[in-house]
């Protein structure tokens, strides 16, 4: 079958071969070289002859797995719009080589052009994309016509043997008659003609950045072979692109969870997010105009969000990707300095900025549910540094609905977010604060005093320490906080020993918000704003207790709230919060034990001696004044002896001090 036309060959074409098994080998080879007529379904005789033939039924193959190659198409539509659509996923390619060995290759060209080739076949593709008017683009291989190509060596140095590396030392030309099923807006669109993707390779498998392109126009036909007014136009694709991977341990961010009815949240979330970054070259910073507007750029994906937060009104949320559409982005440069390059830091001059964004997929986990977002949130930003400067971020205010597992909409939408990757942190370490903690069991409940060292860290919205932003809409500039470690450790008459911390898998975030907006942009708390200005601050805490050998968790949030005269809080600011909430045991079990009062203060005022503020003195006291007697850090650390127990107001923490603490103890102070 040729052009629509059937034609026979009313002569036998009698291939042969020598053969190694039955049944044959790998890379036995059946071949005839002579001339025979093609004959019309009349049996008229044809212009049209069969020469040389060959066929090798179990050809050497050699299984060629990309597992993220990248690619760009251009959709052009009704009225000639042009998109360039950045796509990307797994790809697998056969190479069969022509003999029994790998590398083995022939001449088979008629006639023959002195340079030996095998065959390939691209048996699949999986790229996915996003079109910015019709949504999620899929671009797979048509299941009903081969994808054949070939690699051609350049110079046969070696006849019988492919001379690319890691055969022998070349290059290769290499393309594919790609027939494509493309999914777009619900639709799905065949081509009938193949695209020719061509590219010169240095290696076998395609080296890192070679590159398959083709720029001619196709059309796009339906299912039942239709002609539709979209063609796919110039297309390129990255078999293995060189990747650059950006960790961010701690990003942060806010995202806006609009309720069925109508009730807004903004969650406050943290975590780790991990992107690739796919160069367009051997090199780190090597980019492409691939869109035409004159500045180079790269494909991104982020490939992996673990963001953790809590709804007052639903519980932790947990942000991540969609585990199956990927979420692609982009950085282009916003001055092309140097072309073929990335003029952003540390490719580019120190000045230069690029645009960047990603469409995010979502997977979240609200009160015991999973939702998924079906359109993707453009989260788009300026960064100056590639990976992202700290405190550059990304926003996006839209809102799209939430899906759950079965595709149904739930109601629920996220709106206005953002995410940044590095923010800028100070870190806040107590080395001694004090707390209480009211444990309410069945029978009994009891006051537990707790003291040890915190540690805060505090996310700035900016380049600078006290940016901060209003993303909550109040008029009033917050910046998001986060209790990293914690280790507080006290008696309980109960069950002995109590050692308090963060709970090791529920981060417990927080925020301060300033109380007036005196200067835009600016926490307004000393030391950043003027004196007397304070701010509203909450921590939402999930504790891990260790009572004895026992271990209890909380697994619903404690909101731990304070107005703070300084950041960070200042000698006495108390964070406090009287509700109970239900301890359980590792396995989630609950433990029949309530935790009530919570009392914390990072940093303690020190009256009269009463290092751990449970309004007494007792023993515990005696031992921090022996400690502040026998020099700092032994055994309170950060402690301010002289503010505790300097009463003669010498200086000193002495003997005659010794004498006042001593008379308390006895009654007679």
């Amino acid at each position: 079958h040729i052009g629509g036309q059937v034609f026979y060959t009313r002569d036998p074409k009698r291939m042969s071969g020598l053969i190694t098994e039955k049944p044959p080998a790998p890379g036995n080879v059946y071949e005839n070289i002579e001339q025979i007529q093609l004959y019309d379904e009349f049996g008229q005789p044809t212009p049209f002859y069969l020469g040389a033939t060959r066929h090798i039924p179990r050809p050497p193959v050699e299984i060629d797995e990309f597992d993220m190659s990248i690619g760009q198409l251009e959709l052009v539509g009704p009225g000639g719009l042009v998109e360039i659509i950045s796509v990307s996923g797994p790809a697998t390619v056969h190479v069969f080589f022509e003999g029994t060995n790998e590398g083995d290759a022939q001449d088979d060209d008629s006639p023959a052009d002195g340079r030996d080739e095998v065959v390939t076949q691209m048996v699949n593709l999986q790229l996915s994309g996003v079109s910015p008017s019709l949504g999620p683009v899929v671009v797979n291989l048509n299941p009903n016509l081969p994808s054949l190509g070939g690699i051609e060596e350049l110079v046969n140095n070696n006849p019988g043997r492919l001379d690319i590396d890691p055969f022998h030392p070349g290059d290769a030309d290499s393309f594919f008659n790609l027939f494509f099923e493309i999914h777009i807006g619900g639709q799905v669109y065949y081509t009938q003609d193949p695209k020719r993707m061509s590219s010169r390779i240095t290696e076998k498998p395609p080296a890192p950045g070679n590159v398959y392109e083709n720029i001619e126009q196709i059309r796009l036909y339906d299912a039942a072979g239709n002609p539709t007014q979209f063609f796919l136009g110039a297309t390129r694709h990255i078999p293995r692109p060189p990747v650059e991977i950006d960790q961010f341990d701690l990003s942060i961010g806010q995202l806006e969870l609009v309720s069925p009815t109508g009730q807004v949240e903004i969650i406050s979330v943290s975590g780790p997010a991990t992107v690739h970054v796919f160069f367009e070259g051997n090199n780190e910073g090597d980019a492409q105009d691939n869109d035409g507007d004159g500045m180079d750029e790269v494909v991104t994906q982020m490939v992996s969000l673990d963001l953790h937060g809590v709804s007052p009104a639903l519980g932790p949320v947990t942000v991540n990707v969609h585990p199956t559409l990927p979420s692609h982005g982009e950085i282009e440069e916003k001055l092309n300095i140097q072309p073929g390059r990335l003029d952003l830091p540390p490719f580019g001059p120190a000045d230069t900025a690029a645009a960047s964004f990603f469409n995010l997929f979502f997977e979240i986990h609200i009160g015991g549910q999973v939702y998924y977002t079906q359109d993707p949130k453009r989260m788009s930003g300026q960064i100056t540094e590639k990976p992202p400067a700290p405190g550059n971020f990304y926003e996006n205010r839209d809102q799209i609905m939430l899906y759950d597992a079965d595709g149904e909409p739930t109601g629920y939408y996220v709106g206005a977010t953002r995410h940044i990757p590095r923010p800028p942190v100070e870190i806040d370490e107590f080395d001694f604060s004090i707390g209480h903690l009211e444990l309410i069991m069945p029978n009994a409940a009891e006051i537990i005093s707790v003291t040890g060292t915190t540690t805060v860290h505090v996310f700035f919205e900016g380049t600078n320490e006290g940016d901060a932003q209003d993303n909550d809409g109040n008029g009033l500039e917050e910046v998001v906080t986060r209790i990293v470690e914690m280790d507080l450790t006290g008696v309980s008459q109960t069950f002995g020993p109590v050692t308090v911390r963060v709970h090791p898998t529920l981060a417990s975030h927080g925020l301060i918000e300033e109380r007036d907006n005196l200067t835009p942009l600016r926490l307004d708390v000393p030391p950043f704003g003027p004196p007397g200005t304070t701010a509203n601050s909450v921590f939402d805490l999930f504790f891990e207790i260790q009572m004895g050998n026992q271990l209890f968790y909380s697994l619903e949030p404690k909101r731990m709230s304070s107005v703070i005269r300084h950041k960070p809080p200042a000698p006495g600011d108390i964070y406090e919060n009287p509700q109970a909430i239900e301890l359980f045991h590792a396995d989630g079990t609950p433990a029949g034990i309530l935790l009530g009062m919570g009392r914390h203060q990072p940093r303690p005022w020190c009256e009269m001696g009463d290092t751990d503020d449970d309004q007494d003195l007792d023993l515990a006291n005696y031992a921090a004044f022996l400690g502040c007697m026998s020099g700092p850090g032994n055994p309170a650390p950060g402690l301010d002896c002289a503010r505790c127990f300097d009463y003669d107001g010498d200086g000193d923490v002495d003997e005659r001090d010794f004498s006042v603490l001593q008379a308390v103890f006895t009654g007679s102070p």
